[in-house]
């Protein structure tokens, strides 16, 4: 499944949003998105087990920043802590994980 990210243009609120880019993030359904504090990284997690980072410093050109591709469970929920580091993976067996990130 893929994601978009698009940008609300500033100079008119009732604009149309402008696509920006489309990332092919997973294999199946995606259910959680978060964005680190400072803008900079966008988590996706879902279906496929795996959650993904992609650095989005540039939106037109996401790069992928990292992955744990063995959850072991659906992710259905992301959390980045206010300063970014660590980040909080839930899933479907109930568990929330923390990882440190090594970016």
């Amino acid at each position: 499944m893929s994601i978009g990210l698009w940008r609300q243009p500033d100079d008119d609120p009732g604009a149309a949003p402008i696509h920006l880019a489309r990332m092919d993030a997973h294999r199946d359904r995606i259910r959680a998105v978060a964005f680190s504090a400072d803008g900079r990284l966008l988590a996706t997690g879902g279906d496929d087990y795996t959650m993904r980072l992609w650095d989005v410093r540039h939106p037109d050109l996401p790069e992928p920043a990292g992955a744990l591709t063995r959850v072991g469970h659906r992710v259905t929920s992301l959390a980045f802590s206010p300063r970014n580091d660590p980040l909080a993976v839930g899933s479907s067996d109930g568990r929330m994980r923390v990882y440190r990130l090594t970016i």
